[in-house]
């Protein structure tokens, strides 16, 4: 079975979809080698689309910050949480 390719887009073109994690463009979350080292590392815990803490805290998200950023900005207080 074959599809027909339906009408041009009309209006602007798309931006490039980025990475919700680092905000990098060359992937997707899934796929994200930062968040994946991050996990090694034992800094956070990742259920599907679900980020948090390695002790289960949830990362505080800042309008305009990578997850990795808000995760790096934030780090010391889950340290606090943990002890």
């Amino acid at each position: 079975m074959r599809y027909r390719q339906g009408p041009p887009q009309m209006g602007p073109p798309r931006p490039p979809r980025k990475c919700f994690y680092c905000f990098e463009i060359d992937h997707l979350f899934l796929f994200c080698p930062k968040k994946t080292e991050d996990e090694k590392k034992g800094l956070i815990l990742v259920d599907k689309f679900m980020v948090r803490f390695a002790n289960g805290e949830p990362i505080p998200i800042e309008h305009n910050m990578s997850i990795k950023d808000c995760i790096r900005k934030h780090f010391p207080l889950s340290i606090a949480v943990m002890i």
